[in-house]
């Protein structure tokens, strides 16, 4: 992950109309674009994903509610961000996010999956959270 961060397409339009943003590629967005995916009637709490690519480059736009994006980077340590709103990386919808901890999970040496907590308050994880989290991840598949 070199290169991730907000895009604001440029709108038109007036509070009593309403906005209109056009997209096009290689101009408001900058790569060709192969397929676009809508993802309708999810219902709320529900975690989507799971799955990672090696060379990825997309445009996500939340049309209705909320999402919180989670993007992890492939390091192959924990990463606590004592307050969120200092790390230029940091992509979250739900403004109450103050502060997080990722932690890597392994299986047969590859990364399998994070957990990846957040809290309202700043610096809410410290040595002890990282030491818990990581014994509890290397258990999964070493049990």
């Amino acid at each position: 992950m070199y290169n991730y961060g907000l895009i604001k397409f440029k709108k038109f339009g007036t509070d009593e109309l309403g906005y209109l943003s056009a997209i096009e590629e290689m101009r408001d967005i900058p790569f060709h674009i192969k397929r676009v995916y809508f993802i309708t009637d999810v219902p709320p709490e529900t975690i989507r994903g799971f799955h990672a690519h090696r060379v990825l480059r997309q445009v996500l736009i939340c049309m209705q509610g909320s999402v919180t994006i989670k993007i992890y980077n492939g390091n192959e340590k924990t990463e606590i961000v004592k307050n969120v709103h200092d790390f230029s990386g940091h992509i979250a919808c739900d403004s109450a996010s103050n502060s997080e901890i990722v932690v890597p999970i392994f299986k047969n040496d590859k990364l399998w999956g994070v957990f990846d907590f957040d809290s309202t308050e700043i610096a809410n994880f410290g040595e002890e959270d990282q030491k818990y989290l990581e014994k509890i991840a290397s258990l999964i598949f070493n049990h």
